[in-house]
């Protein structure tokens, strides 16, 4: 009712105090609290918790306010008790005249006095504050909280409420802010948690609590953000996005493991910590692949080209895949993907800005680097990667920038990778490319409607064959690849014949067959020139059982039509199969 009351000069005094310590005028409250007497000070302190412990929307900045009245009224010879047991029966007569309020709004607004009386006093209060300090009591009298359970249960939960939302702001604030100001202001943000702390006299259930509930609402939020920024094409924007939030969830994770190494005794590193605090947020996030898929791209590329401190973000893959909830397969397969191109675009960096400047391993790559670490790569699937990605180099230099076989041999050297692996890739290429070029001319022969064209096509495959040192290819190897090459196409016209029967296609079906008798001839032909090539052809090396059953059965077929041409393609197939002489 005094509060309420317009007239009453402590009520006046009490609210224009409150004013002036928002506002941060401390000079100016004490002086409007020195016209006062001391019984009359006390009143309007007690008016200002009440007030608070009423309010909603009570915050650690009107804590901090509320701190600053304390310390007035203390600082004036006055005691903190005789208001704080004024305030509990001011509130009382409050909600004695509020017909709305529940129980739980009494024990809710309880617990509020509760934390503020410890927030209240300068130093912490003994563990006998809740169960039989002055305080209590009167919460006990005024408020009927009778059990010192109940009293210490609501406390907690209001200094957990306090905590978390002043945590919710400070997040969230670090998510809004620009790229220019962030550092600085997660170095205040690193500074303010302990003061916040203390000041709400958390215990470490709090702190980790507070700390876990309000780190996954602010990085939910900021994963959600970042994968909009990719979906909308934005690359750039959402991965300063995923920097900012993984360096704040590192000095998160930082602070809830100090209280995990104070009662441990060792660091539980931050993988672990990230595990069991802040895994899976972003479960309804169904762009989270390719966010993580980019910001893993962006990560090699930042450590191959900068000299990063590995021991610095050695974890933040694996916090990324954590907050991402990425299975451990996708994220695998991103994070070789992402080493393979980034060291592809490192080595062709190097190539445009190098000159003359020797060749030396890029750093943090190979077995010992600490990309492997990072990015959770076996040390096979590491080596692979190299291995790609000179691949990769290679075909851009020698085929984009026309860079003879020779001069491309620092990608090697780069890549930490011995001169041998190039000579294998060119030799692997190689082969590539004479198979290709034979299964193109066998392609040929086989579709070939006219001796001539058959006739041409041989002699090219023979040509090939006597130039197979310009493949880098030994005889024997290139004998061994037409052989099989030409195996392989035997299969595959028997398989498109069987197509061609399925849907009733009988002239396709023997068309594909005489195709088949093609390719011994063709075999007989190169024979000739290199005697190494094997002229012992039959399908039954190419076949399953049950193919040849089924090849079989169609020749007796075409053998009882009673057609020469028939009879003549069904002996041929017959041979091959081995069942005619």
């Amino acid at each position: 009712a005094a509060a309420d009351d317009e007239d009453d000069p402590i009520a006046t005094a009490s609210e224009r105090v409150s004013e002036l310590l928002d506002a941060g005028d401390d000079a100016a409250a004490q002086a409007v609290l020195a016209a006062l007497t001391a019984e009359d000070v006390a009143e309007a302190y007690a008016l200002a918790v009440a007030d608070a412990a009423l309010s909603s929307q009570f915050s650690v900045a009107g804590l901090k306010s509320l701190r600053s009245f304390a310390a007035i009224v203390l600082g004036q010879g006055g005691e903190l008790v005789t208001g704080h047991a004024s305030s509990v029966e001011l509130v009382q007569q409050f909600l004695a005249m509020d017909e709305d309020m529940t129980f739980d709004d009494k024990l809710r607004t309880g617990g509020s006095l509760l934390a503020l009386f410890m927030c209240l006093y300068p130093e912490p209060v003994d563990e006998l504050f809740l169960e039989d300090g002055p305080e209590a009591r009167a919460c006990a009298r005024y408020l009927n909280m009778l059990d010192p359970e109940i009293r210490q249960r609501e406390a907690r939960k209001e200094v957990r409420r306090l905590l978390t939302s002043e945590l919710d702001a400070q997040l969230m604030g670090l998510a809004a802010c620009v790229e220019d100001d962030f550092d600085e202001k997660l170095e205040a943000f690193e500074a303010e948690i302990p003061a916040l702390f203390q000041l709400l006299r958390a215990d470490k259930d709090d702190a980790c609590q507070s700390l876990q509930t309000s780190s996954r609402s602010a990085f939910g939020k900021m994963v959600a953000s970042a994968c909009r920024l990719v979906r909308g094409g934005e690359k750039a924007g959402a991965v300063s996005l995923v920097e900012r939030l993984l360096d704040t969830s590192r000095l998160v994770l930082f602070k809830i493991g100090e209280f995990e190494f104070e009662e441990e005794g060792a660091w539980p590193g931050y993988e672990d910590l990230v595990e069991s605090n802040l895994n899976a947020i972003a479960l309804s996030e169904t762009s989270r692949d390719p966010l993580y898929a980019e910001y893993a791209r962006a990560f090699v590329l930042q450590v191959l080209r900068e000299n990063v401190d590995m021991e610095a973000v050695e974890s933040d893959m694996c916090i990324l895949k954590c907050l991402l909830s990425q299975n451990t397969y996708v994220a695998r397969d991103a994070n070789t993907e992402a080493y393979i191109s980034g060291l592809e675009v490192a080595v062709l960096q190097w190539a445009e800005d190098s000159g003359s400047a020797a060749a030396t391993p890029l750093p943090n790559t190979g077995k010992a680097g600490g990309l492997i670490r990072a990015l959770d790569l076996a040390d096979v699937t590491e080596e692979e990667a190299r291995r790609d990605a000179l691949v990769r180099v290679s075909q851009r230099l020698m085929v984009d920038q026309r860079m003879g076989r020779d001069q491309v041999g620092f990608a090697c050297t780069l890549l930490d990778l011995p001169d041998t692996a190039l000579a294998a890739l060119i030799q692997k290429e190689d082969r590539n490319k004479l198979q290709q070029d034979v299964v193109e001319l066998v392609d040929r022969f086989v579709n070939a409607d006219a001796s001539g064209e058959q006739t041409e096509v041989a002699n090219r495959l023979k040509l090939i064959v006597q130039d197979h040192s310009s493949f880098g290819v030994t005889l024997e190897a290139t004998c061994a690849l037409v052989e099989e090459v030409i195996q392989t196409k035997l299969a595959s016209t028997v398989h498109e014949s069987f197509a061609a029967e399925e849907v009733g296609d009988m002239p396709g079906t023997k068309k594909w067959l005489q195709s088949t008798t093609k390719l011994p001839e063709l075999l007989a032909a190169l024979a000739d020139e290199q005697p190494q090539i094997s002229t012992d052809v039959s399908l039954q090396d190419v076949l399953t059982e049950d193919e040849e059953l089924k090849l079989s059965d169609f020749c007796w077929e075409l053998e009882e039509s009673m057609d020469v041409e028939n009879e003549q393609l069904a002996t041929r197939i017959l041979q091959l199969l081995g069942m005619k002489r």
